[in-house]
């Protein structure tokens, strides 16, 4: 196959990445990585601790918010 087809089927099919960043008074950090896919959302934590599968990105946050910090999606 030519390498510029395939340089194109794998940039058409790459996933969106993203990061859930969180930040309380004090800081601020990247506390995971996500890629969205075609079907659903892969995100795993920066300290590998947590994975997750979910239908949409925003459900990190539903996570991520549970504790005292801040968190949102920010995309690569």
């Amino acid at each position: 196959m030519d390498e510029s087809l395939i340089q194109d089927m794998v940039t058409g099919s790459a996933p969106r990445m993203f990061a859930v960043v969180e930040e309380d008074e004090d800081e601020t950090w990247v506390a995971a990585w996500g890629l969205v896919l075609e079907e659903h959302t892969e995100v795993i934590s920066v300290d590998g601790d947590l994975r997750m599968s979910l239908q949409e990105p925003e459900g990190a946050l539903d996570i991520f918010n549970a504790v005292d910090n801040i968190a949102r999606l920010v995309w690569v």
